[in-house]
């Protein structure tokens, strides 16, 4: 195996949106072949002791890290935040704030959702949420409960992504704003507890727009930011070649992931689901 191919520093737990505990999400890292994971759950880092924990009884080796959801210049971004010290007080006390912000969107949506004609009880979404609340547990919840189904058809939503499609789309009705760190003070926040601060899946955000990338990486870099994302599941090979490129222009660091969520998701449903295209990097900062 491609010593690269070791490596996957994205995937998700049932302590955000994923659907695996941190014990058996490991168990299959370490059948997949995979030797360092990073486990980086949406705002918390209440998943990090366990799987730390669940990595020692199966002998693999685990960086810490989250996944925050920031704001910068208008647009939702997400920072991959690695190699922290998850015991920080201030990090856990910002991110304290920010499921508090959650929970009190998950109250709001229940009100949308039943203003629309669902059937959605506060403690129906929480549920289906180990430990961050989000929409795709919203989703759940409405779907998953027999009283919504005519509805549903009536809205023709079928799955997931059409679900998420017709409610929380821009301008569409279960749009509720959260809220999120800046990404100044998201970078702030992670080199004060010591780790590094890393642009995740920027193709995903911006396509094809090398330009935009290109300023948005040089702006981030200016603000503190240390890394990009490179390889990426959905990544093609040309978005990969300007990210490596632009990488190597800024001093960036670059990082690799499957985002995995479920083996059950439509797309996001292996470990080490990510390619290299030929494209060498030695992960420099895995080996500190």
């Amino acid at each position: 195996m491609n010593e690269k191919k070791l490596v996957d520093l994205h995937m998700h737990s049932r302590h955000s949106d994923g659907s695996l505990d941190p014990d058996e999400l490991v168990a299959r890292c370490k059948a997949a072949g995979l030797q360092t994971i990073s486990l980086t759950d949406h705002d918390t880092v209440a998943h990090v002791s366990e799987v730390m924990q669940a990595a020692n009884r199966h002998n693999l080796r685990v960086i810490p890290g989250t996944e925050l959801s920031v704001t910068f210049q208008g647009k939702e971004l997400h920072l991959l935040g690695y190699n922290f010290d998850p015991r920080n007080q201030a990090l856990r006390e910002r991110l304290e704030q920010l499921k508090a912000s959650r929970i009190e969107r998950a109250e709001k949506l229940v009100q949308v959702f039943t203003d629309l004609g669902f059937e959605l009880k506060l403690d129906q979404m929480l549920a289906h949420a180990y430990g961050t609340v989000g929409r795709p547990h919203v989703a759940q919840a409405v779907m998953n409960n027999p009283v919504n189904a005519s509805k549903l058809v009536e809205y023709g939503v079928k799955n997931q992504s059409d679900f998420f499609a017709e409610f929380f789309a821009p301008e569409k009705a279960g749009n509720v704003p959260r809220q999120k760190l800046s990404a100044e003070e998201a970078i702030t926040l992670l080199h004060n507890a010591g780790g590094i601060g890393v642009l995740a899946h920027p193709a995903w955000n911006f396509r094809s727009d090398v330009k935009r990338m290109s300023e948005v990486l040089t702006e981030l870099k200016g603000l503190g930011l240390d890394g990009v994302e490179v390889f990426y599941l959905t990544n093609s090979k040309e978005q990969t070649e300007v990210l490596h490129g632009l990488a190597n222009q800024l001093g960036l660091i670059e990082t690799a992931g499957s985002d995995f969520h479920s083996p059950n998701d439509d797309l996001f449903n292996r470990f080490g689901a990510w390619k290299d295209y030929g494209l060498a990097t030695d992960f420099a900062f895995l080996q500190g």
